[in-house]
């Protein structure tokens, strides 16, 4: 997911919308999340190294 995502505003404008974002909600926390398993090994990078990447 983008992280600008979670940063959205959202305006409600009626009751019913209201109720569908809340129950939405509601059932997202009831859900487990997946436990991430990486196929790669996994590499910090940092400053220098990632202007080298891109070039």
């Amino acid at each position: 997911m983008a992280t600008s995502s979670i940063y959205t505003n959202v305006k409600i404008k009626n009751k019913s919308d209201c109720l569908k974002l809340v129950s939405a909600l509601e059932h997202a926390k009831s859900k487990k999340v997946k436990e991430v398993k990486f196929s790669r090994p996994v590499e910090t990078v940092k400053g220098e190294t990632i202007k080298e990447l891109f070039k």
